[in-house]
């Protein structure tokens, strides 16, 4: 089954002054490409690059039939946490290969907002959250930081 493209509505890649910090923030929807831009460009890039993910772990998800499975990323660019995750969890599935149009990620403020995006309905506590959907199904999250790896929590997620 193929999956549907995700379409945006609104602006993608918007920023921001944060005014709780006086920041440059990313919010709302927004692509990879939103990354390669400053600010958010140097710790992506120092991240994605030194990031080292398990060869052993990688090849089993390699292995597995991942159609029908698109992710839900609700980041802060202000938080170091997703600062530190989301261009990891991104170089996992680039080396998977995976559809980047497969993914949908979302920016909040400081209070876990991302204007026309309720993303209280998607019950986010704390970010970065990593939504594993299978046909549009939540099947599993990473919440903040992975409990073993990324790549680890991820592959449990997607044999359960």
């Amino acid at each position: 089954m193929a999956l549907p493209i995700i379409a945006y509505s609104q602006e993608i890649n918007k920023t921001i002054t944060e005014p709780f910090n006086n920041e440059e923030i990313l919010i709302g929807h927004c692509n990879i490409s939103a990354f390669s831009k400053v600010p958010f460009e140097s710790w992506y890039n120092q991240e994605h690059k030194k990031y080292k993910p398990d060869a052993l772990i990688t090849d089993q998800l390699k292995s597995l039939d991942l159609s029908g499975i698109t992710f839900v990323i609700i980041i802060g660019t202000w938080c170091d946490d997703s600062q530190k995750e989301f261009p990891r969890f991104i170089k996992i599935l680039n080396e998977l290969e995976f559809n980047m149009q497969q993914i949908n990620i979302i920016c909040v403020n400081t209070h876990k907002e991302a204007e026309t995006t309720n993303v209280f309905k998607m019950d986010i506590e704390y970010v970065p959250t990593f939504i594993i959907k299978k046909e549009g199904i939540e099947i599993g999250r990473i919440i903040e930081s992975p409990k073993n790896s990324l790549e680890s929590d991820l592959l449990k997620i997607l044999t359960l």
